[in-house]
């Protein structure tokens, strides 16, 4: 969570999971479910870039 590129608990659900894990409101999970973060927080800033500098 330190980290400067994470984005905060609103920014997706993969962030979210991600401070769930860290605060101990979730388990560590498995290989899904963080596959499952990742791609979520993937999209988010994929999305997030497009909309905010237009297409590359």
């Amino acid at each position: 969570m330190a980290a400067p590129y994470y984005s905060g608990p609103r920014f997706s659900p993969g962030d979210r999971q991600i401070i769930d894990v860290a605060s101990g409101a979730s388990g560590p999970g498995n290989a899904t479910t963080h596959l499952r973060a990742a791609m979520s927080r993937h999209l988010h800033v994929v999305l997030f870039r497009l909309a905010t500098h237009g297409e590359p």
